[in-house]
């Protein structure tokens, strides 16, 4: 059996899944065949009987070392991985789903979009070895499983701020700066929430928690800043100094960033830090949920968590001990108001569709008003 080596070897497997991926999905119809993005890798051996499909929108170089170790222990297994915006990802599984055949796993970190999967039936229940050793509000219904724990930041380039006297530490503070230094004026970025699941559930739970919301909003409009879909591009654009600072980013990306890049700081607002987890689901037309269980099992096995620790700086959401993260939640709680959002129907409400239209109707009023 032939293992997958080499650009040449790569290319061929993954030209063999696609072209196997159109032959399953015939009856699927053209439009969807149009619409379908190819797997950004496929790992395993080209002969494999057992073949595992995984959307996700976590940036796929991150994740390919921990589905490597995944498939090494697995011979006779290829996974593909298909990296997605979370609201690409979201309607692709929908639309998928209802034609009869969608991808084995979804994990995404739009955490509304996927208990409404659950909610809309799209999932199904599996039963995972380390299930009770999740805290409560990471999983819901046997159906929507936490991988990850990660913060919510600012990150900044650190020489823009080389002379300031004491950085801005709450969303305030952080509105103060924007309106007083013209020098950031178009340097800025912010997620656009239009365009990303993930933006519009961060700025829905400012909205849910605090005063400055608003505040904080118009002076972003104020500074001229750029709406974008991707943490990671924010946060390389703020460590090249493209960028002077970027709110409500992914701490676990913007940590691998600064691990590269000195230039870039990381503020972790002190007033509170959102924290976000990554959803992994079952959709109900999966092919092989079977794999998706045993893929599930590894990721929050002690070795599945610590790869996805080192490699990604995600916290555990299961410690190596198989104790949850509770205590540790509680412990970074009380040092610097760490606020994880919960799994569960709750988050539903943030996808209400007046309440949703009424918070982008005043997104766009505020960020296109006069300054």
């Amino acid at each position: 059996m032939t293992e997958v080596s080499g650009s040449t070897m790569r290319k061929s497997l993954l030209s063999a899944w696609i072209a196997g991926a159109v032959l399953a999905t015939a009856g699927v119809g053209a439009a969807l065949a149009q619409s379908s993005k190819a797997p950004d890798f496929v790992l395993g051996p080209a002969t494999a009987n057992d073949q595992l499909q995984v959307y996700g929108s976590t940036d796929a170089w991150l994740v390919e070392p921990v589905f490597q170790a995944f498939a090494d222990q697995r011979p006779n297994l290829a996974i593909s991985y298909t990296e997605l915006s979370t609201l690409d990802l979201n309607a692709r599984v929908v639309s998928e789903s209802q034609a009869g055949r969608t991808a084995d796993l979804v994990w995404s970190s739009a955490m509304g979009l996927q208990i409404k999967l659950v909610n809309d039936g799209f999932t199904q229940r599996v039963l995972l070895e380390r299930q009770d050793a999740l805290p409560d509000w990471a999983h819901w219904r046997q159906e929507a499983f936490a991988l990850s724990l990660e913060p919510v930041v600012t990150v900044y380039h650190k020489p823009d701020f080389a002379e300031v006297n004491s950085l801005p530490t709450n969303r305030f503070a952080l509105a103060d700066t924007l309106k007083a230094r013209t020098d950031l004026l178009g340097r800025v970025a912010t997620y656009d929430i239009e365009r990303s699941g993930l933006g519009y559930l961060l700025i829905a739970s400012d909205d849910r928690r605090s005063p400055a919301t608003w505040p904080l909003i118009d002076a972003l409009a104020a500074a001229q800043a750029r709406l974008q879909s991707s943490s990671s591009a924010m946060i390389r654009a703020v460590a090249d100094g493209r960028l002077a600072l970027a709110y409500n980013v992914l701490g676990s990306y913007a940590a691998v960033v600064a691990d590269e890049k000195e230039a870039l700081g990381i503020l972790y607002p002190q007033d509170y830090t959102l924290v976000i987890s990554r959803l992994a689901v079952v959709p109900r037309e999966a092919q092989r949920p079977d794999l998706s269980v045993e893929l599930l099992n590894f990721l929050l096995s002690g070795a599945g968590q610590a790869l996805l620790t080192q490699r990604s700086h995600f916290l555990p959401v299961v410690g190596s001990n198989g104790q949850s993260s509770e205590i540790l939640l509680k412990s970074l709680a009380k040092r610097t108001n760490w606020e994880p959002i919960r799994v569960g129907p709750a988050l539903l409400s943030y996808l209400d569709q007046s309440k949703k239209e009424s918070l982008i109707r005043q997104w766009r009023k505020t960020l296109q008003g006069p300054r």
